[in-house]
């Protein structure tokens, strides 16, 4: 972890947000053994990760906690989700909903994929080092989550997997919007990391920015997060080319 992050700290209120209480609830539930075993990820860390306020006032609705576990082999995986059912959590059967969607006691949503290339793992080279590098904020509880540069990691690639076709719609672009213009110091972050996570962001980034389709969608989706001043989306996009322009930076 870079001292620009170790240092950034979480703004006044945020832990107050309605997406961040509802990842204090989740934790709560977890207790402290389950609560040690996952990472948190996902839109529900966004007001964590601003550093200056005033920039945009509405923030996209989320419903869903995300969060994701290391195990080692489809049997971890089945011991950890039998350690959930002891603790009230049930799989979601509704329609469409995924493997590794959960419903908390309560009713609240609970996606936690398990790492690793086992059968029922994600096999991303992403998540062992979101996993790596997770930092700990008191909600309260303490509880583990990814820090900026591994939301924007996950988000870029999750981005280019799922997203890229109909960007207006993603979530993700969306996330990656909200992120960077609520975090100016997101490039200093990228660029303070070792080269290959360094590079691999900027690959995403740069990809992103040869599209005008991703390129009009971003300015839409600041536009629905009602901005506080003009050129926000400006902004966004002058972050994402600097993070960008760092794809072909070399260590010295």
């Amino acid at each position: 972890m870079s001292d620009i992050e170790r240092t950034s700290g979480t703004l006044p209120g945020r832990l107050e947000s309605p997406a961040v209480r509802r990842m204090a609830q989740v934790a709560e539930l977890l207790g402290e053994s389950l609560r040690k075993r996952v990472v948190f990820i996902g839109a529900s860390l966004l007001p964590l990760m601003e550093t200056v306020e005033h920039v945009i006032s509405a923030s996209r609705a989320t419903d869903d906690v995300d969060a994701v576990t290391a195990t080692t082999s489809y049997s971890h995986k089945f011991a950890f989700e039998e350690a959930l059912r002891a603790r009230g959590f049930r799989n979601d059967m509704r329609q469409r909903a995924h493997a590794d969607r959960w419903l908390a006691p309560g009713g609240g949503v609970f996606d936690c994929v398990s790492r690793g290339r086992h059968t029922g793992g994600t096999g991303s080279e992403n998540d062992p080092w979101v996993i790596d590098h997770a930092v700990e904020t008191d909600l309260p509880p303490l509880v583990r989550h990814a820090t900026a540069v591994g939301l924007l990691r996950l988000k870029v690639a999750a981005y280019a997997d799922r997203g890229a076709a109909s960007p207006v719609a993603s979530k993700d672009l969306s996330h990656i919007a909200t992120i960077l213009a609520t975090r100016p110091v997101l490039p200093a972050e990228v660029r303070a990391m070792k080269n290959d996570v360094r590079v691999l962001i900027a690959n995403r980034c740069h990809a992103l920015l040869n599209n005008l389709r991703g390129i009009a969608a971003i300015r839409s989706h600041i536009a629905s997060r009602q901005p506080l001043f003009d050129g926000v989306d400006e902004l966004v996009l002058d972050r994402l080319r600097e993070i960008a322009s760092m794809r072909m930076v070399l260590d010295g």
